[in-house]
């Protein structure tokens, strides 16, 4: 049976999502916009793998010494509200309940859907079909995002200790 949400990919969401803390503090104290930029684009991967973690199944793959490596197999794509949409109707109920009982003033769905974008048409700034324009919403779902997809484990397999 897969976890859901997967730690593996979780793990790795955190270190985006840290990261886009540590960015954010700093552009917050230094005035520094190009740092509150990266820190969006670190926090939209963030979220990306947080939702990853809830589509992501466990892969098998043969070392040719008699044993098997486990990897983790991610769905593909940037768009947050299409991996949302993609995630069993089940999981995002509970996605929802935990979202709720964390903060009720945060409108999860219509976040996700409003910073679905953000990695993919922000990353390149330069380029012209870049967003001119990102606000730190996408800094708050992923902090936020931390959150629920702990609280969603406890629920989905609470014997898993350090989620």
């Amino acid at each position: 049976m897969e976890q859901i949400p997967n730690i593996s990919v979780a793990v790795t969401a955190d270190c985006y999502q840290e990261a886009a803390d540590l960015i954010d503090s700093n552009a917050i104290a230094n005035g520094n916009g190009g740092l509150a930029w990266a820190a969006c684009i670190n926090a939209a991967l963030a979220v990306e793998i947080y939702l990853k973690s809830f589509l992501a199944k466990k892969e098998l793959t043969a070392t040719g010494t008699g044993m098997n490596l486990v990897t983790q197999k991610a769905e593909r794509g940037h768009d947050l509200f299409e991996l949302y949409q993609k995630i069993d109707p089940s999981i995002q109920a509970l996605i929802f309940t935990a979202s709720q009982d964390i903060d009720k003033s945060i409108e999860l769905e219509r976040l996700i859907k409003h910073c679905k974008d953000y990695f993919f048409y922000a990353r390149y700034s330069y380029e012209k079909e870049s967003l001119q324009c990102l606000n730190s919403d996408v800094v708050v779902l992923a902090r936020h995002m931390k959150k629920l997809v702990r609280k969603v484990g406890e629920t989905t397999h609470p014997k898993v200790v350090n989620l």
